[in-house]
C-alpha cells in the first residue's frame, strides 16, 4: 500500500490536487443549530452549484475527504449532521456521530471537479494519502457495532 500511497501523492501533486491548502477554502462553525442558516449562506456563496471534492480540516488534523455532484448539498448535510441526524445517513448515524464530535471552527477546502469518475478517483487517492480521521473512526465504529 505504501507504494500506492507514494504514487498517488506524486500524481496529486503533479495535477495540483496537493497541497490541498492551495484550493479555495472558507471557515464554518459546526455544531449549533442557531448558526445553520448563516453557514448555508456562506456555503452557497462559496460553492454555489458546483460539483467537486472537499476536505474538512480542524486545526492541523484532516477530518474528512469527500466528493459531491452538488458541493452545496453535501456541505449542507455535514453542517446539519453536526447538531442532528439527517435522512440518508447510515443505519447507525455514522456521519452524525462523527461530525457532532467535531464541533467548532472547521476549515473547508474545495476544488471543482466536473466529472464523477474523476471525483471518485481523486477522492480515493486523497483518502489514501491524507488518512482523514473519519476513515479510522468509521473502521472503529463498524467494529463496535458488529
Amino acid at each position: 500500500m505504501e507504494n500506492y500511497k507514494n504514487r498517488f501523492e506524486l500524481f496529486l501533486k503533479k495535477n495540483k490536487f496537493l497541497p490541498f491548502e492551495s484550493w479555495d477554502s472558507f471557515e464554518l462553525k459546526h455544531g449549533k443549530k442557531a448558526i445553520f442558516n448563516s453557514n448555508l449562506d456562506k456555503i452557497q456563496k462559496k460553492v454555489n452549484k458546483r460539483g467537486g471534492i472537499y476536505v474538512y480540516k480542524k486545526g492541523r488534523a484532516v477530518l474528512y475527504v469527500g466528493k459531491a455532484v452538488s458541493l452545496f448539498g453535501r456541505l449542507k448535510s455535514h453542517n446539519r449532521e453536526s447538531f442532528e441526524p439527517v435522512p440518508g445517513d447510515t443505519e447507525h448515524k455514522t456521519w452524525h456521530k462523527f461530525f457532532s464530535r467535531n464541533k467548532g471552527k472547521l476549515r473547508v477546502y474545495w476544488k471543482e471537479v466536473k466529472l464523477e469518475n474523476d471525483r471518485a478517483i481523486i477522492e480515493k487517492m486523497l483518502e489514501c494519502v491524507l488518512e482523514p480521521k473519519f476513515k479510522f473512526f468509521r473502521k472503529k465504529f463498524e467494529r463496535k457495532i458488529s
